[in-house]
């Protein structure tokens, strides 16, 4: 008999959860079916006045393709960009592509050899520019460089 009491107070309140998650369903249903339609929102003419815009659009065929509207300009460098009657532009990418990379040269420098070569160069000379960075050795006289083998190049 003791048992009775908590099986009966465990079905009334599932029978109480149930019947009431079946009638908020089903209340919930019929309010959707019923519901207003949906009040249309009206924007206010926007009064700011326009923006010069520049929109680069793609790069294709190695030119930059955009357009500039009527109060914008374009510089690029000492160049201005010009537009066509619609306001398109296309100029050459190739300035844009260029892949910069800065190399600190250690102090006291003087001269700079490739780790794959057999000859050493001033470190503010083209061709010791021209080496690549993850192969360069760097002496701060020509006779550390001839120690290790290298020549003076011509």
């Amino acid at each position: 008999m003791v048992e009775l009491f908590p099986r009966l107070h465990r079905a009334f309140w599932t029978l109480l959860l149930l019947t009431t998650g079946y009638a908020l369903g089903t209340f919930n249903l019929a309010v959707e079916s019923v519901s207003a339609p949906p009040i249309p929102i009206v924007l206010p003419e926007d009064i700011h006045e326009p923006v010069p815009l520049v929109h680069v659009r793609e790069i294709n065929a190695g030119e930059i393709v955009g357009t500039i509207s009527k109060d914008a300009r374009l510089v690029i460098g000492d160049t201005v960009v010009l537009t066509s009657a619609d306001g398109s532009f296309h100029i050459p990418a190739k300035p844009f592509l260029l892949n910069i990379i800065d190399v600190p040269i250690p102090h006291g420098a003087l001269f700079v050899a490739s780790n794959r070569g057999k000859n050493y160069y001033p470190v503010d000379s083209s061709a010791g520019n021209a080496l690549a960075p993850e192969n360069r050795l760097y002496f701060q006289s020509a006779e550390d460089a001839e120690a290790l083998g290298y020549k003076a190049a011509h």
